[in-house]
């Protein structure tokens, strides 16, 4: 049930996504905090109020987030550090507006003439450019803060940090993130598609005693 306002009425959330570490989230930063939900957005808005902007930094999930701040009179939209969910927005001359879809913005009616060219040229848009004019994409790994009209974006995660550490072994890595993407919180099933990725993946939930439809 989305927007969610917090206990205190300042914050109001609208997510879109999925976190892969909630529980530790909980144990680590909110164990001492009594959640209504079982949803990862409870979870979110709470870091927020607790950490403010830093918290993205604990977050291992996908995700684009807007969060209003009453008490700052001040907007906040981030997404995760891959980009994997999307987030466009376009700012007027006292308005902001945001969503997971370019298509909500065809009131803006003019064509981006330099996407235009990406597209035909390369069969693809390179972001922050959309099809529309003045509509941008947040790009992977940033947030964006609008307060008073004024629009200040921030890098919170680089690429190049994943392939900083040449030591970790890649089975533990796999195994690793394989665990960390399943969840029995919903139904799950697995498609074998007889090539090595799938197989691989069953041995891994098998070898942790998960049964898993195929």
């Amino acid at each position: 049930n989305m927007p969610m306002r917090s206990e205190c009425k300042n914050f109001i959330i609208t997510y879109n996504g999925e976190l892969y570490n909630k529980k530790f989230l909980i144990e680590k930063y909110l164990k001492d905090v009594r959640l209504k939900t079982n949803s990862d957005t409870e979870v979110i808005l709470l870091l927020y109020i607790n950490y403010g902007t830093q918290f993205l930094n604990f977050l291992d999930g996908m995700y684009s987030i807007a969060i209003y701040d009453l008490t700052k009179q001040q907007f906040f939209l981030a997404r995760d550090p891959l980009g994997i969910k999307p987030l466009y927005y376009t700012l007027g001359e006292n308005y902001l507006y945001f969503s997971s879809s370019v298509k909500s913005f065809y009131f803006k009616k003019k064509l981006n003439e330099e996407a235009l060219i990406d597209f035909f040229s390369l069969g693809f848009i390179r972001e922050p450019k959309t099809i529309l004019e003045n509509v941008e994409s947040l790009e992977p790994g940033q947030f964006l803060l609008y307060k008073d009209n004024k629009l200040i974006k921030k890098n919170y995660f680089e690429l190049n940090n994943i392939f900083t550490d040449h030591n970790k072994e890649i089975d533990i890595e796999i195994e690793r993130s394989v665990l960390k993407h399943y969840t029995d919180e919903v139904s799950s099933c697995l498609f074998l598609s007889s090539g090595i990725d799938s197989n691989l993946i069953l041995a891994i939930l098998k070898k942790n005693n998960i049964e898993i439809q195929t």
